[in-house]
């Protein structure tokens, strides 16, 4: 928190107040700040890199390992403290909230939902919790929702795999696929909304789902991504 607010009033005006970037480079892609050893870091936010627009920020080396620490939070949550919780028991929560149906982790779960194996290494505790109270505020690339009706009257919504001009390729509910020829189609919608529903913060007490949090903050292990795939020849 002491390094946001230093970040907010020495770096933000040029990469933005989230660290998407603006005048300057977008944080969450610098080479710096993901690929660089710490001291690295420290070294550009205290003396700026020479013969470019990066300036020396004028902290001082505690001031600038504030401003690191709140950069890696955001751009490197797995470097981050565990979450407060019973992972234990959040583990529980995911099982019996369902959760389990659309996501996987550690190979085990459904493919609806983006994998969850290693989420604490690409988002911060405070992402993940909106994504779970707040589905719709930002959806994963791969699942945008997708309704389409048929010429022979029948529905479908799912997360969109892959569209061209000839045809559409749909994960149901059910896991499964659907491969549709546009030209059968008589209705095709993109609602701006998740498939996943949006009444956790009803559903789950606070320990829950704080519990929860504190579950899915342990995965933080490196992994192949599980892709299910549909072919046809």
């Amino acid at each position: 928190e002491k390094g946001r607010g230093f970040y907010t009033g020495k770096c933000a005006g040029c990469h933005g107040k989230d660290a998407h970037g603006g005048e300057g480079p977008d944080l969450y892609k610098s080479r710096v700040v993901l690929a660089s050893s710490g001291r690295g870091l420290l070294s550009v936010i205290q003396n700026g890199i020479q013969g470019s627009e990066m300036p020396p920020s004028g902290l001082d080396a505690k001031e600038s390992e504030l401003v690191a620490a709140y950069l890696y939070s955001l751009t490197r949550p797995g470097l981050g403290a565990p979450v407060e919780g019973d992972p234990a028991a959040g583990r529980q929560v995911f099982a019996q909230a369902g959760c389990s149906r659309c996501h996987m982790v550690g190979g085990q779960g459904g493919a609806l939902g983006p994998d969850l194996s290693s989420v604490a290494l690409r988002l911060s505790s405070a992402r993940i919790r909106q994504a779970i109270l707040e589905p719709g505020a930002t959806i994963a690339e791969g699942y945008r929702t997708v309704t389409v009706k048929t010429r022979a009257g029948r529905e479908i919504t799912g997360a969109l795999k892959n569209e061209d001009n000839f045809s559409l390729q749909i994960m149901q509910s059910n896991n499964e696929y659907a491969l549709l020829d546009r030209a059968e189609l008589t209705k095709l919608t993109y609602p701006p909304t998740s498939l996943m529903p949006d009444h956790y913060g009803d559903r789950l007490s606070a320990a829950d789902l704080q519990n929860l949090l504190a579950f899915l903050d342990r995965q933080r292990a490196p992994f192949l991504k599980f892709e299910n795939t549909f072919s046809t020849y």
